[in-house]
Formats: C-alpha cells, sequence, structure tokens
C-alpha cells in the first residue's frame, strides 16, 4: 500500500477491512467519512461482488447527495435495488 500511494499522487487510497479479498461491512464508518469530504464519487471500478459490499453501497448513497458515477461492479453490486 504505501510504495504504491507514494508514487501515484493523483490516486486516492483508503485502506480497508476485508473478508476473503472483498470489503467488509465493518469499512462502512471509513468510507462514510471519507465520502463526507468528497464532492463527487466514482463506485464500481474493480471493487468486486459481496452482500457486504451491496450493503455498503446502498447505505453511502442513501447517506450521501452527491454527484455520483456507477460503473461495473458498482451497477453489479445494486442488481435489485435500483
Amino acid at each position: 500500500y504505501i510504495p504504491l500511494a507514494s508514487r501515484l499522487t493523483e490516486a486516492m487510497i483508503l485502506p480497508l477491512d476485508e473478508i476473503h479479498g472483498k470489503i467488509s461491512m465493518s469499512s462502512l464508518t471509513d468510507i462514510d467519512g471519507e465520502v463526507s469530504n468528497s464532492d463527487c464519487l466514482l463506485i464500481g471500478c474493480g471493487l468486486s461482488q459481496s452482500e457486504d459490499i451491496k450493503k455498503i453501497t446502498e447505505q453511502i448513497l442513501k447517506r450521501h447527495n452527491l454527484t455520483v458515477v456507477i460503473d461495473a461492479d458498482g451497477i453489479n453490486n445494486l442488481k435489485g435495488s435500483i
């Protein structure tokens, strides 16, 4: 994480809790805090799919009113909810 973060200055990197390589629900507070300081949000690129990711995505979209681009697995995780 640190070598990558120091070389990609344009990237926003936020280490998150995971289960079997997928973001876990315990990361919601960290994600929520970062989104609170944002003007826009991209959801989907390389996100993967799981029930926790679906719940996190739904909660973030409900809690925040900002410009959102939903792509790829962002859409797949919201399947049946939108």
